[in-house]
């Protein structure tokens, strides 16, 4: 007995002095058997709780909150990639208006592919561009400058180095008719077609500009009816018919100044024709019987 409480000796150990007992609780202690009749606390035994394997842990599932009804979201449409083209410095190419043919205030008519003279110089430049910024209704002129043959009698090309844009009122007519050669008149014809395909993707991407389409059509049509005009009162006319091509609605009842009122006709009276001065620039009356003496038909 250990104090007031009964134990089982279960084995005595001779050699170690010591006598192994076995309490109500079945907690088994080794004690000197001096101590078995004499009172002693005994220390809580620590006692730990083997975890069991994590095969057998039952996962606990946290409660669910009742959830609302995911709303669909819309599908996004996946957009093209773009490639970012390093910038040029140039303007976009459809910030100006491009022309083929352009008819200035005096009458001058100035064409893509053309030869004139620059104020200043007493060398022919050819016309390459003709075209004005959308803000405003200045029109400028790039060129180059040609180079004639030895005998200064030929052009017979242009110099690719030599290149202005000015003002389209320093352009001017040459004084004398310049010959060009044949190499040089394919050397234009280039120009030409490089010339129509900035105009034709002009139009294009300005198809809702009427102004700009009017002119366009105004200023073709107006270097057709000067140059009829000026064969039909030359020394050497003969009779002749005019084809200015299918009428075109949109655009040839302003010009002409067309309207049910006049039977969508042109009025041939010599105090009406004052309004083409519009349409073909100034003085396309005009018949130059000599240099200093110009004659009206």
């Amino acid at each position: 007995m250990v104090g007031v409480t009964q134990v089982t000796v279960k084995e005595v150990d001779p050699i170690n002095n010591l006598t192994q007992v076995v309490f109500p609780n079945q907690e088994i202690v080794s004690l000197p058997p001096e101590e078995l009749f004499y009172s002693k606390t005994l220390e809580p035994i620590k006692r730990t709780r083997k975890t069991p394997p994590e095969s057998a842990v039952t996962p606990q599932l946290a409660p669910t909150q009742p959830q609302s009804p995911s709303i669909p979201q819309p599908r996004s449409t996946p957009q093209p990639a773009t490639s970012q083209q390093p910038s040029s410095g140039l303007q976009s190419p459809h910030s100006e208006l491009e022309f083929a043919t352009l008819i200035l205030d005096n009458g001058l008519v100035l064409k893509i592919g053309s030869v004139y003279y620059v104020d200043s110089f007493d060398v022919p430049f050819i016309i390459s561009r003709i075209f004005k910024p959308k803000s405003n209704n200045v029109f400028s002129v790039t060129c180059f400058r040609c180079r004639f043959s030895s005998d200064k009698t030929k052009i017979i090309d242009f110099d690719k180095d030599f290149v202005c844009t000015i003002n389209s009122s320093y352009i001017f007519r040459s004084p004398n008719k310049a010959e060009c050669s044949f190499s040089f008149s394919n050397t234009v014809s280039n120009l030409v077609y490089s010339a129509q395909s900035r105009l034709i993707s002009c139009q294009v991407a300005n198809l809702g500009d009427v102004s700009y389409q009017r002119d366009l059509r105004r200023h073709a049509l107006g270097a057709q009816l000067r140059q009829a005009v000026l064969i039909g009162i030359s020394s050497s006319a003969t009779k002749h018919a005019v084809s200015l091509g299918p009428f075109e609605p949109l655009h040839d009842h302003a010009i002409f100044g067309l309207s049910e009122a006049n039977n969508f006709k042109v009025s041939f009276s010599h105090s009406e024709l004052s309004f083409l001065d519009s349409v073909m620039g100034a003085l396309w009356d005009v018949k130059q019987h000599k240099p200093d003496v110009p004659g009206f038909f």
